[in-house]
């Protein structure tokens, strides 16, 4: 079974990818080794600090309780008095930013509260921001780069720049509503297929061929061009002579917002199918990227 394309570049092998469902597991650990304890963790536990910083500490504890004795402070949500071991993590985290020296990091700390309080930074958790619906759309994790970097989405829009497939992400590990061929679940099954990629040069159209499709044989497939604005169909052509072509999707124009085409086909007779992409009406070059799988029917 062949592709026939005339501007398309050859597949690259893919790299081991992997859904991750936060940033914080995407930093701390994964298989390319990102996050590996290769230099030494500040402590937070009071037993294991020098005497000098206890000191510097106990210091700015005092420091705190005398000039906040009728307040309750807070800092991210976690009450700074009476004393306690979330406290200390907060005031060491001062402490060290100064250098342990106590009237530079109580000074840094009073500025911070009264900031927070000035601009109600504790309350912000409690408001309804209307990010609700924005889920899973910005600012997640999904898949790695061809280096093995955990990649994160934060804006929207689809890849326009060729240089952006080919130096960094795969389009079948880029999501489809970022211009991409990888949709939820493909990972489930193994691997994401890899894509083909191709240019569409500006005026031109592009039929891609996908011959040696078997009778009773189930065809799926993936397409997707940076940008759209350009015309697209899919017809399927029998072997026999005698036969009918079928337009399995008629002609239609696809927009910059369209996501990744997928479809199936059944093909009740052997023969191949044709994706054309028409680019005539522009003169801007686009890239695009496609991938298919035939799976031949079971029944005996």
């Amino acid at each position: 079974m062949e592709a026939q394309i005339p501007t398309s570049s050859p597949s690259k092998t893919p790299v081991k990818r992997s859904l991750i469902n936060s940033l914080m597991e995407a930093t701390t650990t994964n298989n390319y080794g990102i996050g590996s304890p290769s230099f030494k963790e500040d402590t937070y536990v009071l037993s294991n600090l020098k005497q000098s910083e206890k000191r510097s500490l106990i210091e700015l504890r005092n420091k705190l309780s005398s000039s906040h004795s009728s307040q309750n402070p807070t800092m991210w949500n976690i009450p700074l008095l009476p004393v306690t071991d979330k406290s200390d993590v907060i005031l060491l985290k001062f402490l060290r930013a100064r250098d342990f020296k106590v009237t530079d990091a109580y000074e840094m700390l009073e500025k911070s509260l009264t900031w927070r309080k000035e601009f109600m930074a504790d309350g912000i958790l409690e408001e309804e921001l209307g990010f609700k619906e924005l889920e899973g759309l910005v600012a997640y994790m999904h898949g790695f780069d061809k280096e093995g970097h955990p990649v994160c989405y934060n804006a929207y829009g689809v890849f326009k720049d060729r240089e952006m497939y080919e130096r960094y992400i795969r389009p079948e590990d880029v999501p489809v509503h970022y211009g991409g061929l990888s949709r939820p679940g493909d990972l489930q099954n193994g691997p994401a297929k890899p894509a083909s990629e191709f240019t569409v040069k500006g005026g031109e159209k592009v039929n891609i061929q996908i011959e040696g499709i078997e009778a009773d044989a189930t065809i799926t497939w993936d397409l997707v061009v940076g940008g759209w604005e350009l015309d697209y169909s899919a017809e399927f052509i029998p072997n026999a002579k005698d036969s009918y072509s079928i337009a399995v999707e008629k002609l239609k124009k696809l927009s910059s917002s369209d996501e990744a085409v997928h479809n199936s086909f059944l093909a009740r007779e052997a023969g191949k199918l044709v994706l054309s992409v028409d680019n005539t009406a522009s003169r801007r070059r686009k890239v695009a990227a496609y991938r298919y799988v035939v799976r031949k029917s079971t029944l005996i």
